[in-house]
């Protein structure tokens, strides 16, 4: 966990992934979706850890909420996301970083930490309840597959 201050207001970095893979036929696009016990889905993120990059944590939050192993970065697509919230009477500006992530791993697991854990299509992740600035990333992400197709599915 990195926080940076030590007054009454404290800033937090975290960074994750928007993970995507493909169907069987190479059409369909499925975005992996983590619910967190507070009833709201998300994407895969956590805190950057001493000695790690943002890329670095991103990979390990990956293996660590959802099994996949075999992933690619697509760091060209970065994308940040601002939350605030209250924790032990302080405020709490958080900043998580978002890449790209690609897998040909179907099989995902749901890690302790998470309610539950399945692959959508992206119509179907407009749908769930989620923070505006998650959904606001995963339109971003879309966008960004749409146009970039060649470099997001590059071998």
């Amino acid at each position: 966990m990195r926080f940076i201050g030590g007054g009454e207001i404290m800033i937090q970095i975290s960074a994750g992934a928007v993970i995507i893979r493909k169907d069987e036929t190479n059409e369909k696009i499925y975005f992996c979706m983590l619910k967190y016990p507070k009833g709201y889905w998300g994407l895969s993120r956590g805190w950057i850890e001493e000695g790690e990059n943002e890329i670095d944590t991103a990979k390990r939050e990956i293996k660590e909420e959802t099994g996949l192993t075999e992933i690619k970065i697509i760091s060209e697509f970065r994308e940040k996301a601002h939350f605030q919230f209250k924790s032990k009477g302080k405020i709490v500006h958080k900043t998580t970083i978002f890449f790209l992530a690609t897998t040909n791993q179907k099989e995902i697991k749901k890690s302790i930490e998470h309610q539950d854990i399945g692959w959508f299509e992206y119509e179907e992740i407009l749908k769930l309840p989620m923070y505006e600035n998650t959904k606001e990333i995963v339109k971003r992400s879309y966008f960004y597959i749409n146009n970039n197709k060649n470099k997001v599915w590059a071998k």
